[in-house]
Formats: C-alpha cells, sequence, structure tokens
C-alpha cells in the first residue's frame, strides 16, 4: 500500500470490511432459517471473530513495518472490528472510489454472497 488509508468507514474501523463481511454471512444465515438459528449465527461471529484476529495480527505487523509511528497514531484511536460511533479526527482525507472501483475490488465477496443466495434460492424452490 503506498499510504494508509484512514478516512471514511477507516475512520470508524480498522477493518470495515472484516465487520462488513461478518455482517454479511450472518445476515445469510438469519434469511436461510436454519434450525437452532441463534446457535448457527454465535459460531459464525465466533468463527469469524478466530479467523480475522489471527489475520489481523499478521496485517498489523506489515502495518507498523510500512507506516510506523503514523499507523500507531491510528492504530491507538481507532478500534480494529467495533466501529466508533463518531469518525476518527486524525483521519487524512482521500479521493474516494467509485462504485466500480468499490465493485471490482469486492468481486470475490461478491461472487461468494451471490452463490450463497442461489444456494438458498434452490434449497427455497425444491422444498416448495
Amino acid at each position: 500500500a503506498p499510504s494508509l488509508c484512514s478516512s471514511g468507514p477507516y475512520a470508524h474501523s480498522r477493518n470495515p470490511l472484516y465487520v462488513g463481511n461478518m455482517l454479511m454471512y450472518i445476515g445469510i444465515v438469519l434469511i436461510a432459517g436454519v434450525p437452532n438459528g441463534s446457535f448457527v449465527v454465535a459460531m459464525t461471529a465466533v468463527f469469524f471473530l478466530i479467523q480475522y484476529t489471527l489475520i489481523i495480527a499478521l496485517e498489523e505487523e506489515t502495518l507498523d513495518t510500512l507506516f510506523g509511528n503514523e499507523y500507531m497514531e491510528y492504530k491507538k484511536n481507532v478500534p480494529p472490528i467495533v466501529p466508533r460511533l463518531k469518525p476518527w479526527a486524525g483521519a487524512k482525507k482521500k479521493r474516494q472510489m467509485s462504485i466500480l472501483e468499490t465493485l471490482k475490488t469486492e468481486k470475490r465477496t461478491l461472487q461468494n454472497v451471490f452463490l450463497m443466495l442461489l444456494f438458498l434460492f434452490i434449497k427455497i424452490s425444491l422444498t416448495v
């Protein structure tokens, strides 16, 4: 990364994509209407929290090396997962990506969501 991104959603959480992914998959579990839904939602949340905690630890080592004090200041002020209500005042303003640029960077996530919804649709269609 050529620069540290600390504005937009990154001014609320250091890992907004992980938060979004976790919420999307919990939503899919809820839409699926699985038996013991509360248990499956809890297990999904635990799975993502464990997975992302490990990934975040590795990523932060790299960010510490790349951005030094700038990242340390950001890290002190912005939580890793649970977003702050107010954006961090020290965030550097950057040009926002267009919706098309954003969709290109998130194509794998969108593919996974589409497949999960397709499987749910097929399941519902077969049981009717």
